[in-house]
């Protein structure tokens, strides 16, 4: 985990840290030369994932860096470490925490030293 994104401007992390607008977007079609990257412009005409959505979810969130590097088409994309809907709640894939929980892991985490989490895949 390296790189970490939400709605504001100055959150205090040492992991690359940017805050998002209305123009930025996790692609995830997997035949695009895109798939499973963050990217800025336009609204892209395949299929992808707003990173400013309407609800709290990615207020603030973390990267989990889930195949990508080297990125394989079809094996996953937008996986992310974000603020939780509630206890006991699904996601789609990510994994989610409460705010204050995330928050403390933002300002404790520093991409130098290469923090990782492990993800077990549930039978």
């Amino acid at each position: 985990m390296r790189r970490a994104f939400g709605y504001y401007q100055g959150v205090q992390t040492e992991l690359d840290y940017r805050a998002v607008t209305e123009k930025d977007f996790w692609i995830d079609a997997s035949a695009s030369p895109f798939y499973n990257q963050w990217i800025t412009g336009d609204v892209p005409e395949i299929s992808h994932e707003l990173l400013r959505r309407q609800d709290e979810l990615y207020k603030y969130a973390i990267v989990i860096e889930y195949n990508t590097d080297p990125v394989i088409p079809g094996m996953g994309s937008a996986i992310f470490m974000h603020v939780w809907r509630g206890a006991g709640q699904p996601t789609a894939g990510c994994v989610a925490v409460a705010q204050a929980e995330l928050l403390r892991l933002l300002q404790w985490l520093d991409g130098r030293q290469n923090p990782v989490i492990l993800l077990k895949r549930s039978p």
